[in-house]
């Protein structure tokens, strides 16, 4: 996660998140949220997608569009919670140049031309700005308050902690009080039919197994 102010623009501007879609996007909204919350600014959640830009066609610009605001509101419902710390949060979309990898880097220019847009003075993003410029300077004062919290683990890494305390539980219940945990596999050697025979592990042994029930 990293945080830059925009040179020229007041302290008093707003803060703008840029949500790339990516697993870093709760860092970066829970950054953006703790932020505004303490200095008292408002907050602007920018949803990055990729575009080879406007369309000549209306019908094909009106159906992108469309794309556009449907997959920006799935993205923002994910991190509702977080943005809303301080109060009520303003959205929009950035288009980015169809080359550029947002999971990577985030272009200079189009990043200043957001934050001036939606008059913004710290830029809090999960990838790094590129190329590095004059145009934001690095703000670790914002970083350092999100890192000197502990980190909140996710609900998937949760999930999975909590379903693999449930099967210990239930393979401890069946193994009874007390008994070592059981292999949830035998071994193939070990096995036994219901009526307590052992295996043939050969086929002339199948053979004769056989012959003697004929």
């Amino acid at each position: 996660m990293h945080a830059y102010t925009v040179t020229g623009r007041p302290s008093a501007g707003g803060v703008l998140a840029v949500l790339t879609g990516a697993r870093a996007d709760a860092d970066v909204a829970a950054c953006a949220g703790q932020l505004a919350a303490r200095t008292g600014r408002k907050i602007t959640a920018a949803v990055a997608f990729r575009s080879t830009g406007f369309s000549i066609n209306a019908l094909l610009h009106l159906a992108r569009n469309c794309r556009l605001t449907h997959q920006a509101d799935a993205v923002l419902a994910l991190h509702a919670d977080a943005l809303i710390a301080a109060g009520h949060y303003r959205s929009t979309i950035a288009v980015l140049p169809a080359r550029t990898n947002p999971y990577h880097r985030l272009p200079t220019r189009t990043s200043k031309r957001l934050a001036h847009r939606t008059g913004s003075a710290t830029v809090i993003t999960s990838v790094l700005l590129h190329p590095p410029g004059q145009r934001f300077t690095p703000d670790t004062a914002a970083t350092a308050a999100r890192t000197a919290d502990p980190p909140a683990p996710s609900s998937l890494v949760e999930q999975r902690e909590r379903g693999a305390h449930q099967a210990r539980h239930v393979t401890r219940r069946q193994a009874g009080p007390g008994a070592p945990f059981a292999s949830p596999v035998e071994p193939a050697a070990g096995r036994k039919r219901a009526t307590g025979r052992q295996l043939p592990r050969s086929p002339g042994a199948l053979t004769r197994l056989r012959r003697r029930r004929h």
